[in-house]
C-alpha cells in the first residue's frame, strides 16, 4: 500500500506542476483593434469578439441574427500565415470566440477610415 500511497503522491505532485505551470505560462488574449493593442489579461472563454468590441464602445459592429448569416458584425481579420505572410478574412463576429482572436489585427467599421 505504501507504493500505491506514494504512486499516488508522486502523481498528484506531477499533475500540480502541470497545473502551476499552464497557469504561469498562461498569458491572456493581445488582440489589435483598430491598431490599438487590448492585453486582455483574464479573457472569458465564452466571450465572443462582437461582445467584447461593444464592451469597449465599439458600436458600429452589430448584432444582427447572431447565426452569421446577415453580415451586421463583419470585421476584418488579419494573421500571420506561413506560406504568404499575412492573410485578411471577413469575419462574423458574433461567432468568433474572443480567446481564439489571441495575436490577431481585427479591424471595425470604426477602423476602416485608417486602413
Amino acid at each position: 500500500n505504501d507504493s500505491t500511497l506514494n504512486g499516488t503522491d508522486k502523481e498528484y505532485e506531477s499533475a500540480s506542476s502541470v497545473v502551476k505551470s499552464l497557469q504561469e505560462s498562461y498569458r491572456g488574449v493581445d488582440v489589435w483593434i483598430n491598431g490599438k493593442l487590448h492585453a486582455i489579461k483574464q479573457a472569458d472563454p465564452e466571450m465572443t469578439l462582437l461582445e467584447y468590441l461593444r464592451g469597449t464602445g465599439l458600436t458600429g459592429t452589430k448584432l444582427g441574427c447572431g447565426e452569421g448569416g446577415c453580415g451586421a458584425c463583419t470585421v476584418m481579420v488579419s494573421q500571420r500565415d506561413s506560406e504568404t505572410g499575412v492573410r485578411n478574412i471577413s469575419l462574423n463576429a458574433c461567432l468568433a470566440p474572443l480567446c481564439a482572436m489571441d495575436r490577431c489585427h481585427v479591424v471595425t467599421v470604426e477602423g476602416i477610415g485608417g486602413i
